[in-house]
């Protein structure tokens, strides 16, 4: 026999003789008798967690083979073992450490709540309940397990028992913000949609960011055939609920180490702006896992947002140290040394970028950039290409093309070009202006297409009034035929786009005495 289950039969001799018990009247946390706590495998868990988890249990294994150990003692190494097992997951065998430690010391609160947290998340209501109300006889002001109790009972089904624990938290007349929200679920679960949408709406008043009550008050909103305010609420919804101040379960956080517990507060602060606390919380990754590439991306994206360039690329560069095809680091490698015009540099980082990941469109928009820097054509050409295959809907794709397309004098696939981009995005009013252009004054003037020139221009000029859009509809007005007009035109408009009203531009000006003085126009001089 092991010294684990000889210790087993020592304390259960020590709760036989009174050590523990319970009148039939109370509800118990667990079975009167210790149970066995089952082994965890911890291979999978990284070596600084496995290590804090196997030391723990070892002081547990060395107490309970203890003869004569101090229960106080005893309890607490159970607790404390159970709120590791419950920090990291192992939810079995933290219900068996608090039932252990509280059927040693049954005053100790603490432990029957901690039983029922994991009780619930393990979908054991009946146990989770049995233990909160053990926790609430003895401690009736008790908020965290009378709120827990009362969504358990809600979940379970029992809303007049649900209704009696949020009666007994709040009043009966409830002003708290997690009683309120409590109320309003229990009356949507009730089927009283209007009770529901008074609690929520009132308790989002009093909590703005509790975004998670925006998706019951949209269900009860819709119950109630208010159809547009529940689309709006429906489109607020989140994660974030109120919550009681609970210490037991901060305390619990607070135990974990290792990568994953930093970089999961690391990305909480990072989410929310602190950058400063995400920085400490991604060091401390690197530190628990050296070789994490995770940590390091997240650190260096960190300190690029606290403008520490340098040591930014420090960390994407020893992240490629140990992990030579991360995208990550590639693309910030990338992206930085060409925001720094370090053009050598940046080429290679995004090249790979695109080799790995062929649907990274930013990747290839910022590789053309490059290229087109670089004089290689071709190649920046089939970046946008291949960009505007993935994302019909990036203009920078299509724009790229057509003014790379104009460079070459290629005029027929230019505006071949600008007929797809516009079919693509037909609201987009630079694609529509570039092609109003073109079909108004494309070198090539076998390509113009004076009507639909002049529809697009005057609807491009419309949309955003501008003297180059002006510009363009004179021009359309020219391919016309109507000379005139495209004078005019451009002669009342240029002093809504100019400061300085009292000399017109000299490009204005010349624009408009060639449209005065030939006829044909539709070669007017290019701005």
């Amino acid at each position: 026999m092991t010294n684990f289950n000889k210790s087993l039969l020592l304390i259960c001799a020590l709760i036989a003789l009174g050590g523990f018990g319970m009148s039939s009247a109370t509800t118990a946390t667990g079975p009167s008798e210790l149970v066995v706590v089952p082994e965890v495998d911890l291979s999978a868990y990284e070596p600084q967690v496995a290590r804090q988890l196997a030391d723990a249990r070892e002081s547990l294994d060395q107490l309970v083979g203890t003869p004569g150990a101090n229960p106080v003692n005893l309890s607490q190494t159970y607790g404390t073992l159970g709120k590791l097992y419950q920090a990291y997951g192992l939810l079995p065998a933290a219900q068996a450490c608090y039932s252990n430690a509280g059927a040693i010391m049954p005053k100790q609160l603490v432990w029957p709540y901690l039983y029922a947290v994991v009780a619930s998340d393990r979908g054991r209501r009946d146990e989770a309940i049995s233990a909160l109300k053990y926790v609430l006889v003895h401690k009736e002001d008790d908020l965290p397990s009378r709120i827990r109790l009362a969504r358990i009972l809600r979940e379970n089904g029992d809303h007049e028992a649900a209704q009696e624990q949020l009666i007994a938290a709040g009043g009966e007349k409830p002003s708290m913000p997690v009683v309120l929200a409590e109320l309003g679920e229990l009356a949507l679960a009730k089927g009283n949609s209007q009770e529901a949408v008074e609690h929520l709406s009132y308790a989002l008043e009093q909590v703005p960011g509790a975004n998670r009550l925006h998706y019951p008050l949209a269900i009860a909103l819709r119950n109630l055939g208010k159809a547009e305010e529940a689309r709006s609420h429906m489109a607020q919804r989140g994660d974030v609920g109120i919550k009681v101040t609970d210490p037991y379960l901060e305390e619990i956080e607070q135990l974990k180490v290792g990568e994953r517990v930093h970089l999961l507060r690391g990305k909480l602060a990072y989410g929310a702006g602190d950058y400063l606390a995400a920085e400490k919380a991604f060091r401390e990754a690197v530190a628990a896992k050296p070789d994490s590439s995770r940590a390091r991306v997240n650190l260096g994206a960190t300190l690029s947002a606290l403008g520490q360039a340098k040591e930014s690329q420090e960390q994407f560069a020893k992240v490629l140290e140990s992990d030579p095809d991360n995208l990550t680091a590639h693309y910030n490698l990338g992206t930085t040394a060409l925001h720094e015009g370090k053009l050598d540099i940046a080429a290679p980082h995004l090249k790979k970028v695109v080799e790995l990941s062929p649907d990274d469109t930013e990747a290839r928009l910022h590789l053309a950039s490059i290229l087109i820097a670089k004089n290689e054509f071709a190649a920046a050409f089939e970046q946008y290409q291949e960009t505007a295959k993935l994302d019909s809907s990036s203009q920078t794709a299509w724009m790229g093309m057509v003014n790379m397309l104009i460079s070459a004098e290629q005029f027929p696939e230019a505006v071949a070009v600008l007929a797809q981009a516009h079919q693509a995005l037909p609201n987009d009013g630079r694609i529509r202006h570039a092609r109003a252009r073109m079909l108004a004054a494309s070198p090539d003037q076998s390509l113009r297409d004076a009507a639909m020139a002049r529809r697009l221009a005057y609807q491009s000029y419309q949309e955003a009034p501008n003297l180059e859009r002006a510009y363009t509809v004179s021009l359309a007005l020219a391919e016309s035929g109507e000379c005139k007009q495209a004078a005019s035109f451009l002669d009342q408009a240029w002093p809504k786009f100019v400061a300085d009203k009292s000399a017109t531009p000299q490009k204005v000006r010349v624009t408009v005495e060639y449209y005065q003085s030939n006829s044909p126009c539709r070669s007017a001089p290019v701005w």
